[in-house]
């Protein structure tokens, strides 16, 4: 073989080569991009719907925040109300003559010295104002010593007959 026929050879083997590279490559890669091409406008509809969607959920949630923001100021303008309450009782009970005779409140089925001295702790010494207290107040008030008490309503309840005694035997005595 001739280097003449060597060489036009190897340009028709190179020329086949980059004309399969060509067919496999590029050729491919083009018809790939084409295919994406034809799903943009199904794309667009996809991301209108999603974008609509975020909206309507955008409007949502301002609306929720709203309605929070108005609750958070009525529980402010509650809490406010309530703390003057409580300054106002207790600027009362400053300024009241402390005439309390505390009731030995051990006298209650239940209450033992250190219930008792959990309630004194607490401001709670005659048997009226035990008697006024709510379960919920109660269990709040003695904390871990509620486990001891068998029934917080009995202890209320015999509180408040203890305190109907005291007030008639007062009513009795003038």
């Amino acid at each position: 073989m001739t280097p003449a026929i060597g060489f036009v050879l190897g340009l028709l083997i190179g020329w086949l080569i980059e004309w399969i590279i060509d067919w496999f490559y590029w050729r491919r890669r083009g018809q790939g991009v084409k295919e994406p091409a034809d799903q943009i406008p199904q794309m667009q509809e996809y991301l209108k719907a999603e974008w609509l969607s975020a909206q309507e959920e955008i409007l949502y949630l301002r609306e929720r925040a709203s309605q929070l923001e108005f609750e958070k100021a009525q529980l402010e303008k509650r809490f406010m109300q309530t703390q003057q309450e409580l300054d106002t009782t207790r600027a009362q009970s400053v300024t009241t003559p402390n005439l309390l005779v505390p009731d030995n409140l051990e006298e209650i089925d239940g209450v033992g010295p250190v219930i008792a001295r959990r309630l004194n702790q607490n401001g709670i010494y005659t048997f009226e104002q035990l008697a006024a207290l709510t379960p919920e107040i109660l269990q709040n008030t003695l904390g871990d010593l509620i486990q001891r008490l068998s029934n917080e309503q009995s202890l209320i309840e015999q509180a408040r007959q203890h305190a109907l005694q005291k007030e008639s035997k007062r009513a009795g005595e003038q």
